[in-house]
């Protein structure tokens, strides 16, 4: 699929086109919505990746990418405690340098920068 070629090439505009033909075409699989959820981040229409990610949930609730992309877009728009929520549901744990359980998150300022983890901790809230 196109698709794919334009996000691994940085064409994220080709991408969002070409994935959404894939998303209305198989609108029962998840895949094809992470994929558009994930060109919408890129472009950085945030709102629309959330919906995506939140539909690819909807049909599987275990696509863990589903879950790390939705959460990784809650955290850009300021939703941690959305985003750890969405984490937890799916089992992604972790350890912080303490050795007090924590929950990962993965987020970046800008999807197309490194990423980074922070470890949220229940207890602080």
């Amino acid at each position: 699929l196109k698709g794919y070629l334009f996000l691994s090439q940085g064409e994220y505009e080709k991408a969002v086109v070409s994935l959404q033909r894939y998303a209305y075409y198989a609108p029962d699989q998840a895949n094809p919505h992470d994929s558009l959820g994930e060109a919408f981040l890129y472009t950085g229409r945030y709102e629309e990746a959330i919906r995506e990610f939140g539909i690819a949930l909807d049909i599987d609730p275990a696509f863990i990418w589903s879950a790390r992309n939705l959460a990784e877009a809650l955290s850009v728009t300021g939703q941690t405690k959305a985003a750890v929520k969405v984490l937890e549901a799916v089992g992604v744990d972790a350890m912080a340098d303490t050795g007090k359980p924590a929950k990962a998150i993965v987020v970046r300022n800008d999807p197309r920068e490194q990423e980074h983890v922070i470890l949220y901790h229940p207890d602080d809230d």
